[in-house]
């Protein structure tokens, strides 16, 4: 059998204290962020309704306050008169919850003419037509991240009229649970996915509060999620120091 000298045992006991003192860090920042996620639900609810709308607001389609954009269907052949370009275009792989996962970009070929029909602009939403149940309708606000990007016909871009909704606002209207449940009650089911079409996105039902409250609004969420952000990274700072120690002690 292997054997090796253990530290004496007050040395043992203060390595113990210093790993139950890092547990105990981390289990309160997991804590903490857990209550972070708790009120950035609660402060979504409190704007848009748990799953009801917000009685104060006026209620419009979503088609009356943004234009819904179709992308473009891969595998077209064009014949050698057409001239065409090669463009980066967004996959429904790229478009998580939230966020844009740009590190893998592909490319497509279209007629240099259809450009303009299929490009993203700064300020859209883009969602994808199916996914998880939890994810469906959800999406992220494209940045311009990549030039003369276009998007695939199983994403949809929204590009809002700002002089009525902010585009975040749009964006977290869909992903709250008001929109969660508007997507989840239309869309087509499987046993794990979900799908919605582009004439289910139109006629949802938005709600549009004054400019100055979407900001006020925008505003307070930004910081929340800047508090949960911060307490997600000290969770798994902490986290890897446990197991950094915990492997140096051993």
């Amino acid at each position: 059998l292997e054997t090796f000298d253990l530290p004496p045992l007050d040395q043992q006991r203060r390595i113990a204290e210093i790993l139950w003192a890092v547990d105990a860090t981390a289990v309160s920042f997991e804590d903490a962020l857990q209550s972070s996620d708790e009120a950035l639900t609660t402060n979504l609810g409190a704007m848009f309704g748990n799953g009801v709308r917000n009685q104060r607001f006026n209620v419009v389609p979503l088609s009356g306050i943004a234009r819904l954009q179709t992308g473009i269907a891969k595998g077209k052949k064009y014949p050698a008169s057409v001239m065409t370009v090669e463009l980066p275009y967004l996959r429904v792989a790229n478009v998580q919850d939230g966020h844009l996962n740009l590190s893998e970009m592909k490319t497509i070929v279209i007629p240099e003419a259809e450009k303009d029909r299929y490009l993203l602009r700064n300020g859209d939403v883009v969602i994808c037509e199916g996914g998880d149940f939890d994810k469906v309708g959800r999406g992220a606000i494209w940045r311009e991240q990549v030039a003369d990007c276009l998007h695939q016909n199983h994403v949809f871009s929204l590009r809002a009229d700002t002089s009525t909704v902010l585009p975040e606002f749009l964006a977290l209207q869909l992903a709250s649970p008001y929109g969660k449940r508007y997507f989840l009650g239309c869309a087509k089911k499987t046993s794990n996915l979900a799908s919605i079409n582009s004439t289910q996105v139109k006629a949802f039902p938005f709600q549009v509060p004054p400019l100055k409250e979407q900001r006020a609004f925008l505003s307070d969420t930004a910081k929340l999620q800047a508090a949960r952000d911060a307490l997600e990274a000290h969770t798994k700072t902490t986290r890897n120091t446990l197991a950094a120690l915990t492997e140096a002690f051993s």
